[in-house]
């Protein structure tokens, strides 16, 4: 094979295996993170935050170690529950911080695990998300620590 071409059952190989680094070296490090994580926000009342957190691991260490999904099916689960996550995070921290961080990261991960055409479906996600929650800070339609701590005007210049 030339350079510069590349054929898309060696691409998948090489996200397939992507993957699998990602999972041997995040699992461990991750248990080792969420676990005084989850207690600290505990102790501090964010109870949502810590059970979101504390499911989140365990059902993407479940799903990636104990099933038999195809792998496809693993890296769009683990995403999935990330970017749930992620939406949490903004939503109950009030800051624009970490959430976001996450949501960028995913992004980053997505394109180099997935095709060209979801990776724009998830920036096209990502600006839905902080639509979504410019349109909830503007109407002040719930009561959440995002809409409490931005004004839009503060909101949209982060962006």
């Amino acid at each position: 094979m030339f350079f510069g071409t590349k054929s898309v059952k060696d691409m998948a190989y090489w996200q397939e295996e992507l993957f699998i680094k990602m999972v041997a070296f995040s699992l461990p490090v991750s248990l080792g993170l969420v676990i005084p994580s989850i207690v600290f926000l505990w102790r501090s009342g964010a109870y949502p935050i810590s059970i979101i957190d504390l499911l989140a691991f365990f059902s993407i260490s479940w799903v990636l170690l104990f099933t038999r999904l195809p792998i496809k099916s693993k890296m769009a689960f683990a995403v999935s529950v990330l970017t749930v996550v992620a939406v949490v995070l903004i939503a109950c921290l009030g800051s624009f911080g970490i959430g976001s961080i996450y949501l960028l990261a995913l992004s980053v991960v997505i394109s180099l695990l997935f095709s060209r055409k979801i990776a724009y479906f998830s920036i096209g996600l990502n600006s839905i998300i902080f639509a979504m929650f410019s349109a909830l800070i503007y109407w002040e339609i719930v009561d959440w620590p995002v809409v409490q701590n931005y004004e839009i005007n503060m909101w949209l210049r982060i962006r």
